[in-house]
């Protein structure tokens, strides 16, 4: 008998070990390859992306143009999360706005809070975070989220800044991402001459630096740049990261039409890299890029705005995150109301004077006077949204919010106009003095030069911020009077 067919069972035996093992060590690569996913390792790669919000946090709700808010974005990152694993969920700065006074912190504090209850993945800073510093980033508070910044200075305070370079996030479906954050050191030239508590490295150079880092822990790298679009398309041509994302936006809106509340956004290819500027501002909409990988490598792409109407219900989570705000603005601003009425009243009595003594006649009547000799004008005033402006901050919880009362109410921020509903409830709403200035020297001796209105002041309250669509020439046709 040969040696062959005397140890044929133990050769056979060993052969299906072997391709049992093999067998297994296929299967396993094939669900595990980071890059291997659906038919041809096909994976795809949603990113969706914020910047430039400037501090506001929630839609203004008081004209047509209702886009924004962290309550509906929230609503739409959690619609895209069940739709798609591989999500990504970035900010790119100019977050918090100046956050100079107690209400701008406390805001400053709010959109930090959506954020984290939102669940972004990284956050890089632009001028408004820069400017502040680590000691006025503390003030405002905690945010898991954090700050990356690749380019930060190697001084102490940057040390003690709690900038990373770089996050990784690994999706849902197992691809990780890494995210490098990059400032453009030139914006800080546009800023007010102010003492910085960080200094700021070259993007390109620390992007050199860092990339090797983050390509170890990752399978796919995303820069978010605070910069200029000259300064993000550098970064683009240098090939070390796979998508840049430029969230220093200087080019004009772009405004979904009637139909619909999405618009596409042109992309840049450059090589097999991709840059994007994000034109989100103000919280109105939320950038959604849909990448198609195969083997690694970017085959396809989407870039779209998805601006944040009433399509969004509010997430309650959020919504809560606004009743705490709009409480604490509540006490900000009585509290306010009360500490400049006492030091009036000292100045006063270190000037002689009781505050009696010094007591003007207010100079605002209240449309009710104005309805004598004007019914008609009157009459158009009742059916006009001006008529019921304040009413929109009531059913928001805003009838507190200095930011909003100027532009809701008659007179306010004008001496004897409106302070609350308590003190002023005559003052509500946008009324004829709103327009035309108080009325009280008009009733004593009325003169055809009163109350003369352009339409510029109109446009002090429907800015291009809030109300962007406004025409003033088809809204006065349906408040003419």
């Amino acid at each position: 008998m040969s040696i062959l067919r005397r140890h044929r069972p133990f050769i056979e035996f060993r052969w299906t070990i072997v391709l049992f093992t093999l067998v297994y060590a296929l299967l396993t690569i094939g669900v595990c390859a980071p890059d291997v996913g659906g038919a041809a390792g096909v994976r795809k790669l949603t990113i969706l992306y914020t910047s430039q919000a400037k501090g506001q946090i929630r839609s203004c709700n008081c004209t047509k143009f209702r886009y924004g808010g962290y309550g509906r974005e929230a609503t739409l990152v959690e619609q895209v999360r069940k739709e798609a694993e591989n999500v990504l969920v970035v900010e790119g700065g100019d977050t918090l706005g100046r956050a100079a006074t107690e209400q701008e912190r406390l805001k400053g504090h709010t959109a930090l809070s959506a954020i984290d209850a939102i669940g972004y993945n990284a956050m890089a800073p632009g001028e408004d975070e820069i400017q502040l510093g680590p000691s006025g980033l503390k003030q405002i508070g905690p945010c898991r989220t954090g700050f990356i910044l690749a380019n930060l200075g190697n001084n102490e305070a940057g040390k003690q800044s709690g900038f990373e370079a770089f996050a990784v996030h690994k999706t849902a479906g197992g691809l990780r991402v890494a995210v490098i954050g990059l400032f453009d050191p030139r914006l800080l030239e546009r800023m007010p001459k102010v003492p910085l508590e960080v200094t700021i490295t070259d993007p390109l150079e620390a992007l050199k630096l860092t990339t090797p880092q983050a390509r170890k822990r990752a399978d796919f790298v995303v820069v978010v740049s605070h910069s200029t679009k000259d300064e993000a398309e550098s970064l683009a041509r240098s090939g070390l990261a796979d998508v840049v994302v430029c969230t220093h936006s200087e080019s004009a809106p772009i405004l979904p039409g009637e139909e619909g509340n999405t618009v596409n956004v042109p992309i840049e290819r450059i090589g097999d890299r991709i840059l994007v500027e994000s034109r989100t501002r103000l919280g109105w909409s939320v950038g959604r890029l849909d990448i198609t990988l195969r083997s690694g490598k970017i085959t396809e792409v989407s870039n779209r705005l998805i601006y944040l109407d009433r399509t969004y219900d509010e997430s309650p989570a959020i919504v809560k995150l606004f009743d705490d705000y709009n409480a604490k603005v509540k006490e900000i601003a009585l509290r306010g109301q009360r500490e400049l009425k006492t030091k009036i009243r000292a100045v006063l009595a270190e000037r002689g004077y009781g505050s009696a003594d010094r007591k003007r006649e207010c100079a605002f009547i209240g449309a009710v006077l104005c309805k004598d000799c004007h019914s008609d004008a009157h009459r158009k005033w009742t059916e006009s949204r001006h008529s019921t402006a304040f009413a929109s901050l009531e059913k928001a919880g805003q009838q507190f919010d200095p930011d909003c009362t100027p532009c809701h109410t008659t007179g306010a921020r004008s001496r004897g106009g409106f302070l609350n509903t308590k003190e002023t409830p005559e003052l509500v709403a946008v009324q004829c003095e709103a327009c035309h200035g108080p009325g009280k020297s008009h009733t004593g001796s009325p003169n055809a030069a009163y109350g003369k209105v352009a339409g510029d002041l109109c446009r002090t309250c429907h800015t291009d911020e809030f109300n962007p669509s406004f025409d003033y020439e088809a809204m006065w046709k349906t408040i003419a009077h």
